[in-house]
């Protein structure tokens, strides 16, 4: 499944969909069945990653940088 699009409404609350182990934020429009999406990013990241990767992700890209405080 990909990322929900606006739907036919003309709102743009900013929502949280777990996309291949990764929260991403998409717009919905307000109405229409997409609109169940996490409303926080803190949401979606304890359910879409939380509990079966409690460390940092790796990064996939090798421009990108994680910080871990020991």
């Amino acid at each position: 499944p990909g990322m929900p699009g606006p739907g036919p409404c003309k709102a743009a609350f900013p929502r949280y969909k777990c996309v291949r182990g990764r929260c991403l934020e998409y717009i919905y429009g307000g109405c229409g069945r997409d609109g169940g999406g996490y409303r926080t990013m803190a949401q979606c990241e304890r359910r879409c990653n939380g509990s079966r990767f409690p460390f940092p992700r790796p990064p996939t890209n090798p421009h990108e940088r994680t910080l871990v405080a020991n």
